[in-house]
């Protein structure tokens, strides 16, 4: 099933996808050396060896991982994914600030304004 950008999602996410492609999306697991990888999304670039694939990590770092530390990502996680890359961030984690505008008479006055707020990297 198609579900963004021409990227094939199993309709089984959430295991093992033994036909990965280039430009989907994964979750990293099970990895004991690189632990810190787990939970991280990454974007298959490019097919490697036979068992295991190049990913592109949101840091922008490449690794060679063995599909089985690949998980197809949720239909949730993809989107957060593409959120991430556009520094869009979910509105529950948006800040409200407060600035000061100019009303039409031309006066000051304070209005709270949401503005999106990156998160720190």
């Amino acid at each position: 099933r198609v579900v963004a950008g021409g990227i094939q999602q199993s309709d089984f996410s959430g295991s093992p996808e033994p036909s990965l492609s280039v430009g989907t999306v994964v979750r990293l697991e099970g990895l004991a050396v690189d632990h810190h990888l787990n939970g991280l999304l990454a974007r298959c670039e490019a097919y490697w060896r036979e068992g295991a694939w190049r990913v592109l990590l949101e840091s922008g770092e490449s690794k060679v991982l063995q599909m089985h530390h690949l998980v197809v990502a949720t239909a949730q996680e993809l989107e957060y994914f593409d959120l991430m890359k556009q520094d869009v961030v979910p509105e529950s984690d948006e800040e409200l600030l407060t600035e000061s505008v100019e009303s039409d008479d031309g006066l000051n006055d304070s209005r709270q304004k949401q503005l999106t707020a990156k998160p720190p990297r």
